[in-house]
């Protein structure tokens, strides 16, 4: 950090390890002080940020420079106190105008977390350095925490949360809970969980179709070049003839690049190639660096005429070329990344491994200062480990790439090599990064590592954005400004919560505690939806109790046809056993013979239908949880009820099996009674082995297919 002092500017320089040039923020408020005392203030500013990671930098600069130059302002004050006294009515009116600034739009629980956070311990470190009294007191704000959040996370297309009593409703007042209102229509929850796998689905096919299309032309490309020899190219390189006649008829010479040039778009794959390997500047392929080479037009790249044989070659669509630049169709063939192929491979990478969040991957390092690699292949020959760096978590986050992932990140080292290397020569130290690419700087492209990479790339009204490209993800309620990066993460996490019923399981899927997820990840409508349905069940389990043999038992619990009620009952003698408590011992006794339920200690017919065994192999938990992903990713609702003619079962049926060997596999502390029913520690263990082999199973079920009839 560095400051420039003059009569009418203040300017802060904070270097950004990810970026070639340091970061500048104009601080005019300080300027109400003495030269004297802004060079006191600035340069202890500069010694507490020692060490600190660049964003504290620029939010301390941001947050307490201009904080301080503000309340001067506002108190007519022109120089800083001097005595005790002085420090500490200074110190005070400072906190309580920073709680009460009409013009900040920061909550109150913003401004106390602020100062307590930010400010208080700049004030104390200049008590430190003695050029503040010893003794002041400095206020310190702490308000009482919440249990669980106002607001929470946003998912992707994810709006203001939706009230549970939506559309036609009935009201039971029937009940030990009171008036309470349920929905007579589909429930929220469920509705709730099909619209995000729904808009996850298609994000997903969405991003692997924007990648197959990117490496498709970057193999493209390969071949293009090879029609190029190295000797032809060699010969032309040394007499700096890059013209040819097409025709012996012609007087008139062509570039070999010209787009009605046989080999054009190979001459000039092989030429920009070139660049590459040699150059030492980072912008020695930029569209005005190649316009000025003889072996190029100077209208190459900028209309499209000038590029027709990429544009005949490229796996991109009509109208997805009509929102990309003509540089960057070129760029493709190269596999030079742009700011929207970066972004891609980081939500891929996302949605399979959310535990890594978006700022750690864009600035995820590919070596350290020593030369070690962070991508570690493992030597029984299994999925390489990748690691990035947490700051705020003050660690590293690591995973085992599944597969989708480590085919992102092999084009991704392969396609940045040669960036790599011109960096190294141009002595540019962000060439460790692991994304790199083409980046604007001062409106003119140039390769480098992106600084940041921000959710506009997503759904910007024009240029090559995700929404422009597949506009089909707005009819599936994926709007512009419902996409980012963070939100895909959130999503995952609350997916693993709605398919495990676990908050743990969506703390480990995010790498957060149990009351960070609760409280920022899963929103607080499906909270109270979740609660609301466990006092429903609660509710209708003492209500068929109390009207088992009763001819109105459909008419007081909250169910609409018999065979809902049917279900809910099989469902309670199923998730229980009769020693388990005095209600489920009554439930058994009031509808265990009429539901056929049996249990393995029992004396009856174990042949009779009611109970199942599973066999515990991690194969074929493997498989059942693979079809469960295939069968919610690409059956619709009804097709997941078509049962089958000759096992009367359908996709449900082995959706619900899943979900159950799911929701034993979490559960947490489970009694005496029902270890011995079921072999919980082997089935946790063998369902961890069948984990690692889903992927490669999935891969089967890519040609099943489920027809009626």
């Amino acid at each position: 950090m560095r400051y420039f002092l003059s009569d009418n500017s203040l300017k802060i320089h904070v270097d950004n390890p990810r970026s070639e040039r340091p970061q500048v923020k104009d601080v005019p408020e300080l300027l109400v002080l003495r030269a004297d005392q802004i060079k006191m203030v600035v340069e202890a500013t500069f010694r507490k940020m020692i060490g600190k990671e660049f964003k504290s930098q620029t939010l301390c600069v941001d947050i307490v420079l201009r904080s301080l130059g503000r309340f001067l302002k506002w108190s007519k004050l022109e120089e800083l106190p001097r005595t005790f006294g002085e420090w500490q009515f200074f110190v005070s009116q400072w906190a309580l105008w920073h709680i009460s600034n009409r013009d900040s739009s920061m909550t109150l629980d913003g401004r106390c977390g602020v100062w307590n956070s930010t400010i208080r311990p700049w004030i104390e470190f200049l008590v430190d350095e003695d050029h503040i009294p010893l003794g002041i007191l400095i206020p310190n704000f702490k308000l009482p925490k919440q249990v669980v959040a106002n607001s929470s996370k946003p998912l992707i297309a994810a709006s203001a949360p939706k009230s549970t009593y939506k559309g036609s409703v009935k009201k039971l007042d029937n009940t030990l809970a009171g008036p309470i209102f349920w929905k007579a229509d589909v429930e929220y929850l469920d509705e709730f969980l099909a619209q995000l796998k729904e808009k996850d689905c298609v994000l997903g096919e969405t991003l692997d179709d924007y990648w197959f299309r990117l490496v498709a032309d970057f193999r493209k490309g390969k071949q293009m070049t090879k029609l190029v020899s190295d000797a032809e190219f060699m010969l032309r390189r040394e007499r700096n003839d890059w013209k040819e006649r097409l025709s012996p008829g012609l007087s008139r010479k062509t570039v070999v690049t010209a787009p009605t040039h046989p080999n054009g778009a190979a001459w000039t794959l092989r030429i920009i190639g070139h660049f590459l390997a040699v150059g030492q500047d980072l912008n020695c392929i930029g569209p005005h660096a190649l316009r000025a080479h003889p072996a190029f037009n100077s209208n190459f790249a900028r209309v499209m005429p000038s590029i027709n044989p990429f544009i005949d070659a490229t796996h991109l669509h009509s109208h997805q070329i009509a929102h990309t630049s003509g540089y960057h169709i070129v760029m493709r063939f190269l596999g030079i990344l742009s700011s929207l192929d970066i972004a891609v491979a980081i939500a891929i990478i996302i949605r399979e491994h959310p535990h890594l969040n978006p700022e750690s991957l864009a600035g995820a390092k590919l070596l350290c200062a020593r030369g070690k690699y962070y991508l570690l292949p493992q030597g029984d020959g299994s999925a390489p480990i990748f690691s990035v760096n947490k700051p705020r978590a003050r660690s590293r986050k690591y995973c085992e790439l599944s597969q989708r992932s480590a085919r992102v990140l092999r084009h991704i080292l392969r396609a940045t090599h040669p960036v790599r290397e011109l960096m190294k020569r141009a002595g540019v130290p962000q060439w460790r990064y692991l994304f790199l690419g083409i980046v604007t700087e001062s409106r003119t492209w140039k390769l480098g590592h992106p600084v940041s990479i921000n959710a506009g790339v997503f759904h910007r009204s024009s240029g090559s954005t995700l929404l422009n490209y597949y506009p089909n993800l707005a009819d599936h309620g994926l709007q512009p400004g419902t996409l980012s990066h963070a939100r895909i993460r959130n999503t995952q996490g609350v997916l693993s919560w709605f398919e495990e019923g676990s908050i743990s399981a969506c703390a480990t899927k995010l790498g957060n505690t149990e009351e960070v997820s609760m409280k920022n990840y899963i929103p607080e409508s499906l909270l109270n939806a979740w609660n609301e349905r466990i006092i429903r069940r609660f509710q209708n389990t003492l209500l068929i109790l109390a009207a088992a043999n009763e001819d109105y038992l459909l008419n007081v619990v909250d169910l609409k046809t018999p065979a809902d009620l049917n279900q809910f009952i099989a469902q309670l003698i199923f998730e229980s056993r009769p020693d388990d408590s005095p209600i489920a011992k009554k439930i058994h006794e009031l509808f265990g013979d009429r539901y056929m339920f049996c249990l393995p200690h029992d004396t009856r017919d174990l042949t009779r239908n009611g109970l199942l065994y599973v066999r515990l192999s991690r194969e074929s938990l493997a498989i059942l949880i693979g079809y469960k992903h295939w069968a919610l990713g690409n059956l619709s609702n009804s097709q997941l009820l078509i049962k089958d003619k000759a096992s009367g079962k359908s996709p449900a049926d082995f959706v619900k099996l899943t979900e159950m060997i799911q929701a034993l596999v979490v559960m947490q502390n489970p009694s005496e009674s029902f270890r011995e029913a079921h072999d919980i520690a082997r089935l946790k263990r063998v369902y961890t082995e069948a984990e690692l082999l889903v992927p490669s199973i999935s891969e089967r079920f890519n040609s099943l297919a489920i027809s009626v009839g």
